[in-house]
């Protein structure tokens, strides 16, 4: 899979091909297809950040900390989620900060509003405690700061989730980035935690009334994928989380078969801003943005229903979005047009 051109120019991967390889030489895992890596005795630990989102950031707006923060814990909790954990988990924060920018309340209110977030999740019935962290003045390195988190948890061996046993005729249910779930506290745009540096170059100098829905907090998904995992009655092959490599990411999930999304969620209105930027490649834009759909669980048709039934019950829109057929890469039907990726 190459990467989106525009975010190459700006020296950014989308699709992170020579970095995959690397790690694949590198570690091994007892599930070498998973989301994320699964070690001996089902424990996965997991890295993520949130990228240049936090060049964004009014540190000074609380709301615009706790909005990072979340984003700094989702992006490891529901890439975990993808192999089966929705509880259990521990999380490290590491901040690297310019001192000469930030401040030490600036680095405190981060801290407290990661502590907020874990408090919150845990008030929605998600295991998650703050295992502490590690804060590091880099001048030369960084020239504001950067948030980054790990997470660990464990998945019982005959609930691990890894795509293997995705099947031609299974369908994808796409769960929304957008809107209100009933477990936020405003509305969310859907941007999510990937591509901020396109949107922050192409976006907001020529939309600067973008700037609400570029910070807008990444949503989990974790109570609705909670209460999937524990219903017997639905059977779940495979789970994608939507975010960096955007939907091409399904293909590198599910490499065995061919993806055909053919109904997708709406598109939010912060990417059809972005689209209608003279020069922006609707069809990179799939490669790097969720576009409205950040979950994808894969399951048997039969389970679809389920699977969208409790996603409405916490307020979140939910659709069939496609479907798995013989073959390899992946068709992809959008108000933009029908875009082919191998």
């Amino acid at each position: 899979m190459t990467d989106a051109r525009r975010y190459r120019e700006l020296g950014v991967s989308s699709s992170k091909t020579a970095l995959a390889s690397a790690l694949t030489s590198c570690y091994g895992g007892v599930r070498p297809g998973a989301f994320c890596r699964i070690m001996p005795g089902g424990m996965v630990l997991h890295s993520d950040g949130t990228g240049t989102k936090a060049l964004l950031t009014d540190l000074g707006n609380p709301q615009e900390v706790r909005a990072l923060a979340q984003d700094a814990i989702v992006m490891n909790t529901d890439d975990m989620a993808c192999v089966g954990i929705t509880g259990g988990f521990v999380i490290n924060t590491v901040i690297n900060r310019n001192p000469r920018v930030v401040d030490d309340a600036a680095v405190a209110a981060l801290i407290a509003a990661v502590e907020e977030r874990c408090a919150r999740l845990r008030a929605l019935g998600i295991d998650i405690v703050s295992g502490g962290g590690e804060t590091a003045d880099v001048p030369e390195m960084v020239t504001r700061f950067t948030l980054d988190m790990s997470a660990v948890g464990r998945v019982p061996q005959n609930r691990i989730i890894d795509n293997a046993e995705v099947r031609a005729g299974d369908v994808i249910v796409g769960l929304a980035s957008y809107g209100q779930a009933t477990y936020e506290e405003q509305e969310n745009s859907g941007v999510g935690c990937n591509g901020l540096t396109w949107l922050r170059h192409d976006l907001l100098p020529r939309c600067p009334e973008s700037r609400p829905l570029l910070v807008s907090p990444t949503r989990t998904f974790l109570p609705v994928l909670r209460e999937v995992l524990n219903d017997e009655a639905v059977i779940v092959r495979g789970m994608v989380h939507i975010t960096g490599g955007g939907h091409c990411k399904t293909c590198k999930a599910v490499p065995h078969l061919r993806v055909v999304k053919d109904n997708t969620l709406p598109v939010p209105e912060v990417f059809r801003m972005m689209a209608d930027v003279p020069g922006v490649s609707a069809r990179e834009m799939y490669q790097v943005f969720n576009m409205g759909c950040l979950m994808e669980v894969i399951v048997p048709e039969e389970s679809a229903a389920a699977v969208i039934a409790r996603a409405a019950r916490y307020g979140v829109a939910a659709q069939v979005t496609g479907r798995f057929v013989q073959g390899s890469g992946m068709s992809i039907v959008t108000p933009y047009g029908t875009f082919e990726y191998e």
